[in-house]
């Protein structure tokens, strides 16, 4: 009887490590799934902020603007700059613009690697956003409010520095 006893524990005991090992790997599978599903629906979510019908006719105006074509490289902590006059709907489109990478600054500061993925594919136009509009922000509109795009501007140097330093 006492070899039965034990015969009926060792099953138990394999079937249960058995039960356990199953529960793992389909759990692990599930979280692989379950991370994979997050990280597209982020990126996702990030191509619709950035590029929606209003955020690619913005960027489009301000490309064409010759007048934040000619401050591109100007640096905008110089004392002796003037602020670029610039037409109501092209300043309308530069502060959609700064909006709109500032809230994508905010959400990637708190995922560095997809912060990382984000600017391997887009650092050129996060790049290029930046120097057009950066003396707009730092010049014009922090004057109201000195945190203004201060996400945009981490975003937009890191992509700068990412171009020049690949």
């Amino acid at each position: 009887m006492a070899i039965e006893i034990d015969y009926l524990a060792a099953t138990s005991l394999v079937i249960s490590i058995l039960a356990a090992s199953i529960t793992l790997v389909r759990y692990k599978t599930e979280s692989r799934i379950m991370r994979q599903a997050n990280t597209v629906t982020a990126f996702y979510d990030i191509v619709r902020l950035i590029d929606n019908d209003r955020a690619v006719e913005s960027r489009g105006l301000l490309r064409t603007n010759a007048e934040l074509n000619r401050i591109r490289d100007i640096d905008p902590d110089a004392n002796d700059i003037q602020i670029p006059e610039i037409d109501d709907k092209t300043q309308e489109a530069a502060r959609y613009v700064a909006t709109t990478y500032d809230r994508l600054g905010f959400i990637l500061k708190h995922d560095p690697k997809l912060e990382k993925e984000v600017l391997e594919w887009n650092a050129e136009v996060i790049a290029d956003m930046w120097t057009m509009t950066r003396l707009l922000i730092k010049k014009k509109w922090r004057m109201r409010n000195p945190n203004y795009a201060k996400e945009f501007e981490r975003l937009g140097t890191r992509a700068v520095e990412i171009l020049v330093h690949p």
